[in-house]
């Protein structure tokens, strides 16, 4: 936790007209915001495998269909 963050909880320990467990919901937002900052910057490095994945998935996708109107052989399901 940012020092910052625990300096405010400090200060406001003194405080005697906060209503009860208000201190403790405090500390419970403030770690929950701490920990939300923590496991969400992977979620960058997902995001751009995602994106080369679905490249690398669309490119032989796009040249197969790219050859099949060259050669007028379309793929057609018969029923």
């Amino acid at each position: 936790m940012p020092p910052y963050s625990m300096n405010t909880l400090f200060q406001l320990e003194n405080c005697t007209s906060l209503p009860d467990g208000f201190l403790d919901f405090l500390e419970n937002l403030l770690y929950q915001s701490e920990a939300q900052k923590v496991f969400s910057q992977p979620m960058v490095w997902i995001g751009i495998y995602i994106a080369i994945a679905s490249l690398f998935c669309i490119l032989p996708m796009l040249a197969d269909l790219l050859h099949g109107f060259k050669t007028k052989k379309l793929y057609m399901v018969s029923m």
